[in-house]
């Protein structure tokens, strides 16, 4: 008999089953018996199967089981054989700020389309190439630049109001999907911001780039799970061979077309503009390359994490109508001028109560509700569990680091009320706050009670506060890898949702007794079933 013989279909599979259940048992024995996370406090069932939690991830879940699993255990808990969560803000202060710990490789690298595909902001673990990239396109998110683009926020706007206007029965309701609505605003924003061109996604719903980028995501997130596709040729993979390609000769007309506008002394300021007119300390302008990747993020990070944003935004609002009467009491009295007169920007940003609306929607539901960092070397990590007793624990290099966002924000240990839509916890000059009597019956003396005012908003594990927005609150992460474009979705958000509370009421045609908490696999949306809802102008 050859050996030839023997390589049939079921002796091959057997073998690759025998191989599988090898390194499966070599990998719990390691687990069980030797692995240092194994420490850590966990759910029980990690404790015996440590790849069980991978499991809610699949199903965008991943955010709330590592959440719970803090309410169990503490700031710190082992998720993996080679990851681990965390919720202390001093812990996530001093591995995202202090020591500026790099991106999870795992999960950022994989993001990519090509293995040969540029180094940008958003994906490079490289702290060299990220300072480089991000003093780039700083001078494109100043606040003084990004006042000067309200002109184009406006126009969507108009955009966004004709269409609801043209779409009214006969009493006058438009039947919407609020979370449909919000990524098609989203996306003219960036066509209009960065691109220099609507997308015109308000009107028509549909886009090349838009199509190709929704193709690219989804492949990104599933070479996350099966990293071995990143082998695969794109000529084997067709509509992610289309996607690829429709991207990048979209984004090399669209960078050659303002050339050649600039080439005959046109000039339209907006952020590809900028990011043209750019020079380097040495005199350097950046590469065709680096313009077309850098607006192509902002695209894609920049759509998505507005959208889910404003999204959200209107959930929180029409789950919570003594909240809602008070928004519009708000834009009432500061705009009292007509329904249809145009919201200045400036104005809207001294709105406290629209400020604090976004803010404790953001809180409750923060867009990217993990972020995920790597040690660089080994390190003892001090945790702590629910009943205050403190251990330090032994993590070793290269350990991933899920920081839970979500788990943050809501934690009982941070936050007091942590669960609960309260916007007026923002308010800190106001007589809407909690006051020492209702603090005092939670069990906590007032924040502000002799405290150091650069203290009293600090968020301290096992201190909850009503506001604990100093380190308690991060909805753009931290560090030197924070989210670049924040001023600008802060503008983004004003505008569009300052208007649409304003002009038009809303009637929700979910259930709004229930909770939603969304699905996640990079940032936070409201999943398959949208957020229904009927909008008609109001009268006043």
């Amino acid at each position: 008999m050859s050996l030839w013989s023997l390589l049939t279909l079921s002796n091959v599979a057997s073998a690759l089953g025998i191989l599988l259940v090898t390194v499966v048992a070599l990998q719990l024995v390691d687990w069980w018996f030797f692995n240092p996370l194994r420490e850590l406090p966990s759910h029980r069932a990690t404790k015996w199967i440590p790849w069980i939690g991978i499991l809610p991830i699949l199903k965008g879940k991943g955010f709330v089981y590592s959440s719970t699993g803090h309410e169990e255990n503490g700031t710190i808990a082992a998720a993996t054989t080679n990851m681990i969560s965390v919720v202390d803000p001093e812990i996530i202060e001093q591995m995202c700020k202090k020591q500026d710990l790099p991106k999870n490789q795992m999960v950022y690298k994989r993001l990519r389309i090509l293995e040969t595909d540029p180094d940008n902001i958003f994906q490079t673990t490289d702290r060299v190439f990220h300072r480089r990239a991000r003093r780039m396109v700083t001078p494109a998110f100043s606040i003084r630049y990004l006042n000067g683009l309200e002109v184009y926020i406006d126009k969507v706007w108009q955009d966004l109001e004709k269409k609801l206007l043209g779409m009214r029965d006969a009493e006058g309701w438009a039947g919407v999907d609020v979370n449909k609505i919000c990524h098609n605003i989203a996306l003219d924003l960036i066509g209009e911001t960065a691109f220099g061109c609507s997308f015109n996604m308000i009107e028509s719903g549909n886009h090349p780039l838009h199509e190709a980028r929704e193709t690219l995501f989804r492949y990104g997130i599933t070479k996350v799970f099966i990293p071995f596709l990143k082998y695969i040729p794109l000529s084997y993979l067709p509509s992610i061979n289309h996607a690829a390609h429709t991207t990048t000769t979209f984004l090399t007309e669209v960078v050659a077309s303002r050339k050649a506008m600039n080439a005959r002394g046109e000039r339209r300021e907006d952020i590809l503009q900028m990011l043209l007119d750019y020079r380097d300390p040495d005199g350097d302008r950046m590469t065709e390359e680096e313009i077309g990747a850098s607006v192509f993020i902002i695209f894609v990070a920049g759509s998505e994490t507005t959208a889910n944003s404003m999204t959200w935004f209107v959930y929180m609002m029409l789950k919570h109508p003594q909240s809602l009467e008070k928004l519009q009491r708000e834009l009432l009295e500061t705009f009292p001028d007509g329904m249809t007169t145009p919201l200045g920007l400036e104005k809207l940003k001294s709105l406290p109560y629209l400020d604090a609306c976004i803010k404790e929607s953001m809180r409750l539901r923060p867009v990217a509700p993990v972020i995920s960092r790597e040690l660089e070397k080994d390190t003892v990590i001090q945790g702590t569990k629910p009943n205050g007793e403190v251990t330090s624990y032994n993590i070793p290099r290269g350990t991933k680091i899920i920081v839970a966002i979500y788990g943050l924000h809501t934690s009982e240990k941070v936050w007091l009320r942590a669960k609960e839509f309260i916007p007026e916890r923002w308010l800190e000059s106001s007589g809407a706050r909690a006051g020492p009597a209702e603090e005092e019956a939670w069990g906590v003396l007032p924040e502000t009670a002799g405290a150091d005012p650069k203290s009293a908003y600090k968020a301290v594990y096992g201190q909850p506060k009503m506001l604990a927005k100093d380190g308690g609150f991060i909805p753009f992460s931290m560090g030197s890898r924070d989210c670049i474009g924040k001023n600008f979705a802060w503008n983004e958000m004003r505008v569009i949702l300052g208007h649409m509370f304003r002009r038009f009421e809303f009637e929700p045609l979910f259930d709004t007794t229930k909770e939603i908490v969304g699905e996640s696999y990079i940032t936070l949306g409201v999943g398959k079933g949208g957020l229904p809802v009927r909008m008609r102008e109001r009268k006043v």
